[in-house]
Parts: structure tokens; C-alpha cells; sequence
């Protein structure tokens, strides 16, 4: 036997998917204001759902959502034109309606728990860096044009750089592991400090206190499976490690880094020793207005030594020009860069 609560509720879920589909005609905006008007519950009952249908339309865009919510829309249609008369009989088959509404709502439930299960998202835009202080105490250095995503769980500490650079300094937490998946590496820590860098291809680590391992694997479930699957222990500080993400690349390189000199990007400057021009261009691009490209396969190769102020292209250019006779050509809003006429 259905309650006055219960058909309340039906009758406001059937008004609701209505309002959300369609507008009302005269007569249907005045049986909406008679049943509103009979019983102040009535109207605090369809608020209720209302509420219900704006949380699924905030979370329409979330791909495993969309196709329930998508078909729970598509049923309230087709049961309001098989309804539909000069004026609609809200009230007829309002169970109908119900179900379609508690699915609507199973689409926010699962909405709610898909993103409460996504990692958070840190990052910077061209120009900007940035220091998160995560929620185990770990800071979370970001450079420019970086993206950082992070998920803590009761048993590991997992985070993705998917582009650019940042610095982690780990809070210490053995039963915890600390990992950053960077293309196909990981690198796992449990209190240290140490970088992660994408540049094209290539995956780099600098280490600055402690130790670190670095995975072929993309997964870390525990330390023991970490030490099964482990590919390369960093124990000195003041190195880094240059992965190339090609399968017939250079081999893994190990060199030594001034840390000083490596973090001068925290404070917005680039410090480059006999980099090549290919990592100088990646690193000022991630905070240039105008855009530097490769001519030539000549001139990526080329070595660069020098400190310079992130953003200021203009700076560099002419430093390129002036020490190495690198040639430029405008491109829209980009710099092309050439090795020199003898070089070729």
C-alpha cells in the first residue's frame, strides 16, 4: 500500500523530469501551481528532486556516467509523449516516472563515487610555478606548464606527472610508498627528495637527498612487489638519471648535477651546462610567450651553456645567435632555430 509520503514523491519526481525535459504548456503550469498550493510538502518534496536532477546535470560530462544518465533521459521522453494530451496527466503512471528518477539518482550515486575515486589534479600554465603542500606533509614543487596528478589510499602514496616538471619532498612514511609514474618509469621513495622531468621522449631524475628505485612498471601495489619488478637504485645524491622513452634509444645515463644550479627554476631563472639546444628549447617553452622550434636536425643538437630568465626568449635568442651563430626565422608566433650556414 503506497503512503501519502511515497506518492508525494512520485508525483514531484514525475514534475521534475517534466521540467527538466521540456517546457510547460498553460494548462500544465496551472495544475503544477494547484498541486504546489494543496499541501506545502508538496513543493519541499519537489525541491528535493530538482536538487537531485542539477547534480546529474553536473555530472553529465563524466564518461561512465553518461550513458545511464543518457538512457534514463530518453525513457522519461518517450513516457511523457505517451502521456501527453491538451492537458498532461501528471498524475497517471507516476510510478513509472519514480523508477526513471531513481535511476536519474543512481546516475548521481555513481557520478558522486567516480569522481570521489579520480586522482587530484595540480597544475601550473605557462609562466606559473607552484608549491602544494599535500596532505601527508610532502611538498609538491611545480615548474611551468606542468601537470601533477595525485591519489592517496590507505596502503601507497601514487602520484602521475603527465607533463612538464616538479619537485617532491617526500614526507617520510615506510608503510606507505611514494611513487611518480612519469611515461612508462616509475620512481618510488618513502622520505627523500628528488624531480621528475618529461622532455619529448626522454624521462629525467634528479635526486637530491636520499635514495629512490625506478620501475619499468607502471604499477606499484606494495615495496615488495616494487623491489620484484625494481630496474635502477639511485642511492647518491647529485645525479640524474636520462631515460630515453625510445625502445632502440640511448641507454640509461647517469651524471652528475650541481643541486643548486638544478633548482634555479623554483625561483623562475634556467641554468643550462652544455645542455643541448633540444632540452634549452623544451624547458623555455614552458614558460615563453613566444615559442621556440627546431629548424633543423642540426641545430637540436647543439650545446648550450648559460643562466637566463624564463620567458625572456628574446634573451636567449640573441645569446644563441651571438655565441653559436644560430640562425632564426619567424613563424607566426614561434622562433625557428638553424644551425649555422657552415655547420651544414
Amino acid at each position: 500500500m503506497t503512503s501519502a509520503a511515497d506518492e508525494r514523491d512520485e508525483i514531484a519526481a514525475a514534475w521534475a523530469i517534466r521540467l527538466g525535459d521540456t517546457e510547460l504548456t498553460g494548462p500544465e503550469q496551472a495544475e503544477l501551481r494547484a498541486w504546489l498550493d494543496a499541501d506545502g510538502a508538496n513543493g519541499a518534496a519537489l525541491e528535493e528532486i530538482a536538487g537531485t536532477w542539477r547534480a546529474v546535470e553536473s555530472y553529465a560530462t563524466a564518461m561512465p556516467v553518461m550513458a545511464l544518465r543518457e538512457k534514463a533521459l530518453a525513457s522519461a521522453r518517450m513516457e511523457s509523449q505517451r502521456l501527453h494530451r491538451p492537458r498532461w496527466p501528471i498524475v497517471r503512471d507516476v510510478r513509472r516516472f519514480a523508477a526513471i528518477a531513481a535511476m536519474l539518482l543512481l546516475c548521481v550515486m555513481s557520478a558522486s563515487y567516480w569522481y570521489a575515486e579520480q586522482p587530484d589534479r595540480y597544475a601550473t600554465s605557462r609562466g606559473e610555478r607552484r608549491v602544494v603542500v599535500l596532505d601527508d606533509g610532502s611538498r609538491l614543487s611545480l615548474d611551468a606548464s606542468t601537470l601533477v596528478r595525485v591519489k592517496y589510499a590507505a596502503g601507497r602514496r601514487q602520484l602521475w606527472l603527465d607533463r612538464g616538471r616538479a619537485k617532491f619532498d617526500v614526507a617520510p612514511d615506510p608503510l606507505r610508498p611514494f611513487s611518480v609514474a612519469a611515461d612508462d618509469r616509475v620512481v618510488v621513495a618513502t622520505g627523500t627528495s628528488f624531480s621528475v622531468e618529461l622532455i619529448g621522449e626522454q624521462v629525467r631524475v634528479a635526486l637530491y637527498e636520499g635514495h629512490v628505485s625506478v620501475l619499468r612498471d607502471g604499477t606499484v601495489l606494495a615495496p615488495a612487489a616494487a623491489a620484484a619488478t625494481q630496474d635502477i637504485k639511485m642511492k647518491q645524491p647529485g645525479r640524474e638519471l636520462v631515460l630515453s622513452g625510445v625502445t632502440d634509444g640511448p641507454k640509461p645515463s647517469l651524471v652528475p648535477i650541481d643541486p643548486v644550479r638544478s633548482m634555479t627554476w623554483q625561483s623562475g631563472m634556467l641554468d643550462f651546462e652544455n645542455d643541448s639546444l633540444e632540452v634549452v628549447v623544451a624547458r623555455t617553452n614552458r614558460s615563453a610567450a613566444r615559442q621556440l622550434v627546431l629548424g633543423d636536425a642540426r641545430v637540436g643538437g647543439m650545446r648550450v651553456s648559460g643562466v637566463f630568465r624564463a620567458g625572456d626568449t628574446e634573451a636567449l635568442v640573441d645569446g644563441l645567435a651571438i655565441t653559436l651563430g644560430v640562425r632564426t626565422q619567424v613563424r607566426g608566433n614561434a622562433i625557428a632555430l638553424f644551425a649555422p650556414e657552415e655547420a651544414k
